[in-house]
């Protein structure tokens, strides 16, 4: 049995229903001398990148097209983005206009044409510092455990570890920046109690001031939806130079995802060699690990492109920049990256920035609600702007740990908190019968229970205070029925006060309820306790 046999039967049971599928396979193996399963794991691995076939058939429109592009594709080089695979199909006359993207993309994979290797590429750039990738993720191996003085102590960890935060709730994360075309990248640790659109502005800024990929992108910014990608600080940001921002991209690094692949050598190849070579709970200053990391990303950059095989990554960006120039980052890039924003003003007189809360001082009224313009001053000053007025100076609030954020309670420890609180009962010699037995053989007992040795004084006996049980609560019958012992007594109540005889039979439907709930409204109770009692009385009618 050949490879070329499985990819044959794999293009044949694509378009075929799930039983039809599973018998063509079934009858495959018994031609072959394999089992089903056997046949069906060699299936398997041809639809790594297509997924599980829909039963559905492929239109044959579709098909042609993708013949069409994957014919122009071998007969050219580079790759192909998805929406120069459509411009070639349609100026062929092999698709329709109607036709998405998408179904482009899906009917590529379900005929087995590998994505990467012929054009479904999301965007591709064409020259260097077109296009830039940033993004920022956790650190697997090190977390913050101390402060000194302008630099941190980081200690490794276990993978399960990093997450238990010491010093102040900091966490480390790590920032990476790299070129779409060339793939020169750049990485730093940073130490922050949670991702931040300030903590990316002011990495990428410094990159492209000093750093590699020097320079700003002439077109996009590719990110995820995080707080960087979905802060409007961002979006102004980007605005005022002309690029464009773009989101939504495959996340993961496994397959498609261009944002998290950085990280995949940096947590893979960095950080585990940290683990292997260093204890667990071995300490080092971020300076010192800071300098390591960037002679690691230096080394990357010098290694081969992985398509451009005759150049390493910085030669190709340098080649490239060379004929077209570089775009220089100006001084005051991260002072217009906040300086102007629209936002929108909360019900206390609050708005939000960087996931911050910020208090209005001097809020009119009628502002609550309403869009608004903050501005950020090069003094580091904040305004609000509404219809040509301004309203007064930003301060931030004071967020406390655990202020905003309370602990919550498992069910584990909330199990534990009420054992506490349960009296505790004597056992064996602890209690009062073994207190007992101990006096009936002329032993004095102590307050542990345990019998004194000769020789020893005998201690002061401490009585325990009995722990009463508290008292039921007595409840009126309209707030709550768990006050009463049983169903009978609770519904012996209600007939007293309410004069609805309720039968342990009586079998009620949504026109009785609603009568015993406007007979309870008659009797002074309000509508909340009233569809409270109800929803309770349902509950033990089992309605």
């Amino acid at each position: 049995m050949s490879p070329e046999q499985i990819y044959q039967l794999h293009i044949e049971t694509l378009a075929l229903p799930k039983k039809e599928a599973k018998a063509r396979r079934a009858a495959f193996a018994r031609l072959h001398g394999l089992t089903d399963d056997a046949v069906y794991r060699r299936v398997k691995k041809l639809r790594v990148d297509g997924g599980k076939p829909k039963p559905a058939r492929i239109d044959p429109q579709l098909e042609e097209a993708v013949n069409v592009v994957w014919q122009y594709k071998s007969s050219g080089d580079g790759q192909l983005s998805t929406e120069q695979a459509q411009q070639i199909a349609l100026s062929e006359g092999a698709l329709h206009r109607e036709h998405p993207i998408s179904s482009l993309n899906q009917a590529a994979r379900r005929l087995g044409v590998n994505p990467a290797a012929a054009y479904c590429q999301r965007m591709e750039a064409a020259y260097a510092n077109q296009a830039h990738r940033v993004d920022a993720s956790g650190s697997r191996h090190f977390r913050v455990i101390d402060r000194d003085g302008d630099d941190w102590i980081v200690q490794v960890c276990r993978a399960e570890q990093r997450n238990k935060r010491w010093h102040d709730g900091e966490l480390a994360w790590i920032v990476s920046l790299i070129d779409d075309y060339s793939r020169v990248m750049n990485a730093r640790y940073v130490v922050a109690p949670g991702e931040s659109s300030q903590m990316v502005q002011s990495f990428c800024v410094d990159t492209w001031r000093n750093g590699m990929p020097k320079g700003m992108p002439e077109e996009y910014l590719i990110c995820d939806q995080g707080s960087f990608g979905s802060e409007g600080s961002t979006t102004a940001f980007l605005d005022f130079f002309g690029i464009e921002l773009i989101t939504g991209q495959p996340g993961n690094s496994q397959r498609n995802g261009r944002i998290e692949r950085p990280f995949r050598p940096i947590k893979e190849a960095f950080e585990q060699s940290y683990l292997i070579t260093h204890k667990v709970g071995a300490r080092m200053r971020l300076s010192s690990l800071q300098e390591e990391l960037s002679t690691f990303i230096r080394l990357k950059n010098e290694r081969r492109h992985p398509i451009r095989r005759s150049n390493t990554k910085r030669q190709d960006w340098d080649l490239s920049i060379g004929f077209r120039g570089m775009r220089e980052c100006p001084e005051d890039a991260l002072f217009l990256a906040v300086f102007r924003q629209p936002k929108k003003v909360t019900a206390e007189g609050w708005v939000w920035h960087d996931n911050k809360p910020l208090e209005i001082i001097g809020l009119p009224p009628g502002l609550q609600g309403r869009e608004v313009t903050l501005v950020y001053n090069r003094q580091g000053e904040f305004a609000v702007e509404h219809d040509g007025h301004s309203y007064g100076v930003i301060q931030p609030i004071p967020n406390a740990l655990g202020e905003y954020k309370g602990e919550k309670e498992t069910p584990a420890k909330q199990v534990a908190k009420a054992a506490a609180q349960r009296p505790r009962k004597g056992v064996g010699i602890y209690s009062e019968k073994g207190q007992a037995n101990l006096r009936a053989v002329g032993q004095k007992p102590t307050a542990s229970g345990q019998p004194v040795k000769r020789g020893e004084a005998t201690p002061k006996v401490v009585t325990p205070k009995p722990r009463l049980r508290p008292a039921r609560p007595t409840a009126d019958p309209f707030t709550s029925l768990q006050a009463y012992k049983s169903l009978k007594e609770a519904r012996r109540r209600i007939d007293e006060i309410v004069g609805v005889p309720l039968h342990t039979r009586l079998e009620f439907n949504g026109e009785n309820m609603r009568q015993l709930e406007n007979r309870l409204r008659e009797c002074g109770l309000d509508r909340r306790a009233t569809e409270k009692l109800g929803n309770e009385l349902k509950q033990a009618l089992r309605l």
